[in-house]
């Protein structure tokens, strides 16, 4: 996706990846600039976001991934659209106005594929087999993953907090 879609998708190929599904975000621009060689023809599935599904910077890496004969799989509100008409399955979101007074900044639908990109990650992982100890090996900073603490260091059952918060200089509100 391109512009808000974009900064989705990035996510949500980070939410895949760390789940153990790799994944990678292509920016639509730089696909027509020789990235099209990161997808593998006839292996990969191309998850490509756009609520109009028209966006001229997604022609290209259509085109490759029906040749190359890579799925495709479209997030997008309207099922004609050009990416509607090139996928393999599309993820039709519902026609609900953005929540901007304006109707104009992607809100509401950017929403909405966050959500869908995030229950399609985790129905992966569960269908994979995917565990909390898999989720751990992709996961090497101390201060990250389920076992976190409320002050970002790991405090899970095979580990201590190295700075209990007592021995953390915490800054005196002005307030005070």
């Amino acid at each position: 996706g391109m512009g808000k879609s974009g900064h989705v998708a990035r996510k949500v190929a980070a939410t895949f990846s760390s789940t153990g599904t790799p994944s990678f975000f292509i920016h639509p621009a730089e696909a027509r600039h020789g990235d099209l060689g990161m997808i593998q023809a006839g292996r990969d599935v191309l998850l490509a976001y756009s609520n109009s599904g028209e966006t001229a910077e997604l022609t290209d890496i259509l085109q490759y991934c029906v040749r190359s004969k890579a799925a495709i799989i479209g997030v997008t509100a309207r099922s004609e659209s050009l990416l509607g008409r090139h996928s393999d399955l599309v993820l039709l979101l519902p026609s609900i106005e953005e929540a901007c007074p304006l109707g104009c900044a992607p809100t509401t639908s950017t929403t909405m594929m966050l959500a869908l990109g995030d229950a399609l990650a985790l129905s992966v992982l569960e269908a994979r087999g995917f565990t909390r100890e898999d989720f751990r090996l992709y996961i090497q900073a101390e201060s990250s993953g389920p076992s976190s603490c409320r002050w970002g260091i790991s405090c899970g059952p095979k580990t201590r907090c190295l700075w209990p918060p007592q021995a953390i200089p915490w800054p005196k509100p002005s307030w005070s």
